[in-house]
């Protein structure tokens, strides 16, 4: 498949990935959700977060034309390890999905090995936080879900062998306690 084809695949307007707008990504997400919910299958699809590690250095190293055909390399990895996946592009460095959770961390191990053979550079590296639900969960968590799915990759931003990570409450209590400190550090820096 061309990078044409790719385009017109994940719809995409311009070179630079641009998949559906993040409302439009949430909407068609809870969509999805109050199906499952209604057929009792609420949990089947998984919020995922995807992130590539140290971005900024690959532009560096390769230039930005690069930079912007490696996300839509990126995009192009996660649709087809993850053909049944609703999949939007949030920021230079960030991809959301929502995939079923059938042999999941399996095929995002695979997406994460073929993206990182495609770089092939050690400290440039995806990956991706997981944030499984409870049948009884809440529609409402649906979008904060998302936002767990990324504390959960960013524990594991600075573990090389490590590419996927499954959020639990924990996550968000470091999460919080180190905003917390960073921002009455940056506070008493400023007071004194």
């Amino acid at each position: 498949v061309n990078a044409s084809d790719r385009n017109e695949q994940l719809g995409l307007s311009q070179k630079i990935t641009k998949l559906q707008s993040a409302d439009i990504f949430f909407t068609k997400a809870l969509e999805i959700a109050k199906e499952d919910k209604a057929k009792g299958e609420f949990g089947v699809h998984v919020p995922i977060y995807f992130n590539l590690t140290n971005f900024k250095r690959y532009n560096e190293l390769f230039g930005y034309e690069k930079g912007n055909r490696l996300l839509d390399e990126i995009a192009y990895i996660i649709i087809e390890e993850l053909p049944e996946a609703y999949v939007t592009h949030m920021a230079a460095d960030n991809f959301l999905a929502l995939a079923k959770k059938d042999d999941l961390t399996a095929r995002l191990e695979q997406v994460c090995h073929r993206v990182n053979n495609f770089i092939h550079e050690n400290d440039i590296t995806l990956k991706v936080g997981i944030r499984y639900f409870h049948k009884d969960a809440s529609l409402n968590e649906l979008k904060a879900s998302f936002d767990d799915a990324g504390i959960a990759c960013a524990t594991i931003k600075h573990e090389p062998r490590q590419m996927w990570a499954v959020y639990n409450e924990e996550m968000k209590k470091q999460a919080s306690l180190r905003r917390y400190v960073i921002t009455h550090f940056e506070e008493a820096l400023r007071n004194h």
